[in-house]
């Protein structure tokens, strides 16, 4: 879940009160996204998919797609209820 000053982890819920979702690929370096985002939008969802040939590398892709809406969307804060273990 993204808004104008934090990335959260919400679980796929969040999906269910979003607006029209889209299938995208290639979603912010995510393999497919299921998204209510446009350009512009300051409040969005994302159910982000990844693939890769193992757990270690899926979390990298995961990981590595966070930081770029992160950085291109110019936020500061992150939060996830459970971490990785």
């Amino acid at each position: 879940m993204v808004s104008p000053d934090r990335l959260s982890v919400a679980g796929e819920h969040v999906i269910g009160s979003a607006g029209p979702l889209n299938h995208l690929e290639e979603f912010f370096g995510a393999d497919e996204a299921l998204t209510d985002y446009i350009p512009g939008k300051k409040n969005w969802v994302a159910t982000l998919i990844n693939k890769a040939d193992s757990m270690d590398a899926v979390r990298e892709k995961r990981n590595s797609v966070i930081k770029k809406i992160m950085s291109e969307l110019n936020i500061k804060r992150y939060s996830d209820p459970v971490p990785e273990a």
